[in-house]
């Protein structure tokens, strides 16, 4: 059956907890203790529990007899009758001594240890008052009064409160363990886990010796240590691959970032090209331009010819004296002064052309050995952007690696050089970036 019991008190200190109830209201009335305090002699006021075991400790464990009835009465007062009521009384009286009678002696020692100094601190508390230095001395005279009369030492008779306290509420252990089992056992690195598994081996082998136990719990500690061990290196890893992957972030914000502005780089060239192509569309204007000059020219330059020609004829003939041949000759002249005129000033027009042309030949190659430069720079620079993602990506990779590994100092001088390497890169960068 379950024994759901409370330790007595803290066995790791020298000082219980206070009791609580009546005994403590009027503590503050009381007279300091006597150096020649005996403590196994009640002194005139003090108050004693009036059942043997029943009250205070050994009340919160086991309840007592007016525990039992009080309980009783409160809860089926109303409905069972007396003689049911006192049969059920007896039933859990008996269930007290049944749970009595399973814990193992090494536990009853233990816990009458515990029962007999926690009766010396409800009364000293009653006599001298709720304060640290009445825990004390209460704890020491109870120690040294169990000392004295039973002739057990100090460590032996806390070793008993600390294994009764550990192990009172667990019923296999006070069925199966041993006391120097429940010694061993009493470190509090040692949970339930290493507990769990001296039961069963206790279960198997009723007859495991001390050293086994010894040994099964060397083991689990070594196995422990050797968890917490991964356990840290795992968490060391798990903390060097987020500050990685953080750094990853960052490298892949930032070649975002690059890119866009590569973006801004490849629409300004493309806008460039557009400026070249309109050059190159005005110089074939241009061109055609020139040639219908000089197609013109070549027609004006025959016409010029032809009236050339008549003027020399009519020049050469006798001078007529009639108005009709005069007005011939002048219109002759006329013509041929147009002819003339038309022909210098195409010969301008063709030469401006030319000169036109020229310019904007010039201003063409200008711009394609410019988007040239451009194009081979970007195509750099793209190459470029695309190798150092590539390196950081592989170093992020080969980092994980050599944590993963756990020998990170075996590395330190490459990861040294190559620490001033990105150095003097990082500052040539900034330079560049400050001198745009």
């Amino acid at each position: 059956m379950s024994n759901k019991k409370k330790p007595p008190f803290d066995a790791n200190s020298d000082a219980s907890s206070p009791a609580h109830g009546e005994d403590r209201k009027n503590s503050g009335n009381l007279t300091p203790p006597s150096d020649d305090f005996d403590p196994t002699i009640p002194e005139e006021g003090v108050v004693l529990p009036s059942d043997d075991g029943s009250g205070g400790f050994f009340g919160t464990h086991l309840p007592s007899h007016n525990d039992i009835a009080h309980a009783a009465r409160e809860s089926f007062g109303g409905t069972l009758p007396e003689e049911r009521l006192q049969e059920l009384m007896q039933s859990c009286t008996e269930i007290n001594e049944s749970v009595r009678r399973i814990m193992h002696e090494h536990m009853t020692l233990g816990f009458r240890f515990g029962e007999v100094i926690r009766i010396v601190h409800a009364a000293y508390i009653a006599k001298f008052g709720d304060d640290a230095r009445t825990h004390q001395r209460a704890q020491t005279d109870a120690y040294l009064y169990l000392e004295k009369l039973h002739q057990f030492s100090r460590t032996k008779i806390k070793s008993h409160l600390r294994a009764y306290a550990k192990f009172h509420a667990n019923t296999e252990a006070v069925e199966f363990l041993r006391q120097t089992d429940m010694q061993l056992l009493l470190p509090k690195d040692l949970g339930d886990e290493i507990v769990n598994a001296v039961i069963e081996q206790r279960k198997a082998n009723p007859d495991l010796s001390t050293r086994a136990v010894r040994d099964l719990i060397a083991a689990y500690r070594e196995k422990v240590d050797e968890l917490t061990a991964t356990r840290e290196q795992v968490e060391t890893n798990n903390e060097e691959v987020a500050r990685l992957t953080a750094l990853y972030d960052i490298s892949r914000a930032e070649e975002q970032r690059v890119q866009r502005e590569m973006e801004q780089m490849r629409l300004a060239q493309t806008a460039n090209q557009e400026e070249t192509d309109r050059l190159r569309n005005d110089l074939a204007l241009s061109g055609n331009s020139r040639n219908a000059l000089h197609q013109q020219l070549s027609e004006v330059e025959k016409e010029l010819a032809v009236a050339r020609r008549e003027v020399a004829e009519a020049n050469a003939r006798p001078p007529v004296k009639d108005d009709a041949a005069r007005e011939d000759l002048n219109r002759l002249n006329d013509q041929f002064q147009k002819l003339l005129k038309e022909s210098t000033e195409l010969q301008a027009r063709i030469e401006a052309q030319k000169a036109q042309e020229t310019e904007i030949a010039a201003k063409v190659a200008e711009a394609e050995t410019a988007l040239e430069a451009n194009k081979r720079v970007e195509e750099e620079m793209n190459a470029l952007v695309i190798e150092f993602g590539q390196v950081a990506q592989r170093y992020t990779s080969v980092q994980l690696l050599c944590t993963a590994e756990g020998k990170l100092q075996r590395y330190a001088p490459m990861f040294n050089a190559l620490a001033d390497v990105v150095g003097k890169f990082h500052t040539e960068i900034v330079a560049a970036a400050k001198a745009a």
